[in-house]
């Protein structure tokens, strides 16, 4: 069994010196690693697929796709303005994510979403979700 992985975005940062600003695109080995004891082969889907025939013949080659945690969600994905400033998620990723739930969708294929990723299935499939719960809900439970 062959298990796509979307990506985490680590975009041209100045403040990193190991990379030399160089983004990176990267998955939480525990995934990788969990699956693995069941022999399943995983594939980190970078974003250069952004092209819909690029993502249409990659989820072809999977048998399923895991939707990765991670940054928040820009709220304009959403069709709503970032409450703060420091909310404006990623929206380059949003894209990414969307086009590949579009095509697995469109091909029958199991997606699975972990935190971020089932927030992006939600939207994607037409629910709300909060920007930050314990802004917006009084007395709502810490998330961290």
């Amino acid at each position: 069994m062959k298990i796509g992985i979307s990506s985490c975005f680590l975009h041209d940062n100045p403040m990193i010196d190991v990379f030399n600003s160089r983004p990176l695109y990267y998955i939480e080995s525990s995934f990788v690693n969990y699956l693995n004891q069941f022999d399943i082969c995983t594939y980190i889907i970078p974003p250069n697929y952004i092209s819909y025939n690029n993502i249409e013949r990659t989820i072809d080659g999977v048998d399923g796709l895991i939707l990765h945690g991670g940054v928040d969600i820009c709220p304009l994905t959403y069709n709503e303005n970032p409450l703060k400033k420091k909310w404006q998620g990623d929206r380059l990723r949003d894209y990414y994510e969307l086009k590949l739930l579009e095509c697995c969708f469109k091909k029958d294929k199991p997606v699975f979403g972990v935190c971020r990723g089932l927030q992006m299935i939600n939207i994607f499939l037409g629910g709300s979700v909060y920007q930050d719960i314990t802004t917006q809900i009084p007395g709502a439970i810490k998330h961290r």
